[in-house]
């Protein structure tokens, strides 16, 4: 998980470790790009809209290390029509069901 917004990290890592999820969270692209360039992920969540590298930038920039992990952008902007076809979204604020099942997915 990746936001700027601390309380939104613990919340939906909580939410989703319930779940039976293992979870890693940071609040800022750099940091994440660290992690998967140390680590196989499955899926990032992202927000979209972050200081310094947005979500979509941290997209393609997480392809580049991982090009099979499945991306989840948060956002509460109408920002869709930019997004390639292989991101899923999910408007804020967050319905957890379907958190869940894109996950999943």
């Amino acid at each position: 998980i990746v936001d700027d917004d601390k309380n939104t990290c613990i919340a939906l890592a909580s939410i989703l470790r319930e779940e039976g999820f293992t979870v890693d969270m940071c609040h800022d692209a750099q940091r994440a790009l660290a992690l998967l360039g140390e680590a196989s992920y499955d899926v990032l969540l992202t927000d979209f809209v972050m200081p310094g590298m947005n979500g979509m930038e941290l997209v393609r920039a997480a392809k580049e290390l991982q090009g099979s992990l499945r991306c989840v952008v948060m956002s509460g902007r109408r920002t869709r029509d930019r997004a390639p076809e292989l991101v899923a979204w999910i408007d804020k604020p967050v319905d957890v069901d379907q958190l869940i099942s894109q996950i999943k997915a």
